[in-house]
């Protein structure tokens, strides 16, 4: 089954390396939004460059570290 929702570090500053948390659907996602405090870091930007940084639209096949 895909993973169609996931937390991406990319876009915050708080991480120094890409982190990826699979959620299992929108309701999860959304719970982790509102007990987490993800919606109060600061936007990265620019974002990185290099590989380890692509924007990815599947992480199904991908290899990539979660916490």
């Amino acid at each position: 089954m895909n993973a169609i929702y996931w937390y991406d570090s990319l876009h915050d500053t708080k991480y120094e390396k890409r982190i990826i948390r699979p959620f299992c659907s929108p309701a999860c996602a959304n719970r982790y939004r509102e007990t987490s405090d993800v919606n109060d870091y600061p936007q990265r930007r620019p974002l990185p460059k290099g590989p380890e940084w692509q924007i990815i639209t599947d992480i199904n096949g991908l290899d990539y570290e979660t916490d």
